[in-house]
């Protein structure tokens, strides 16, 4: 049988036994240092106030050019989500298949009907026995 080093039987051990509440048992002792180094002042009143930090900090207003700046961009926000349709429409229009228009095989772009060469690639339009489909 192979032997076992004491740290992994100590895993192994919490494998097969773990807490009641998951990871409660090893942030007990380290939050228990922090707090009494804190109080012996070794650690700095900033790293242990947490996430927040300065409480002054938190109380500080946003800056002007912040509030002043807010509504507009709302109001632009506005204007493009009720304008998104046109705007799509407009870029629509231009792929649009046209009447008697036809795609160019070899690059997909679509010609008006009297082009005989396509305007992205310089192939000729096929004939109308060549097309595919």
């Amino acid at each position: 049988m192979r032997a076992t080093l004491p740290c992994q039987r100590r895993n192994l051990l919490r494998l097969l036994h773990p807490s009641p509440a998951f990871g409660a048992a090893s942030n007990i002792p380290w939050e228990s240092q922090r707090r009494m180094m804190a109080s012996e002042g070794q650690v700095p009143p900033r790293e242990f106030a947490g996430a927040g930090g300065d409480p002054d900090e938190q109380n500080q207003e946003p800056p002007l050019w912040l509030l002043a700046f807010g509504p507009f961009s709302v109001l632009a926000g506005a204007i493009l989500f009720s304008a998104r349709n046109d705007i799509v429409g407009m870029f629509g229009d231009e792929w649009a298949m046209r009447n008697g228009g036809w795609p160019c095989p070899l690059c997909l772009r679509v010609n008006k009907a009297a082009q005989e060469a396509c305007d992205g690639c310089q192939s000729k339009r096929p004939d109308e026995g060549d097309w595919e489909g």
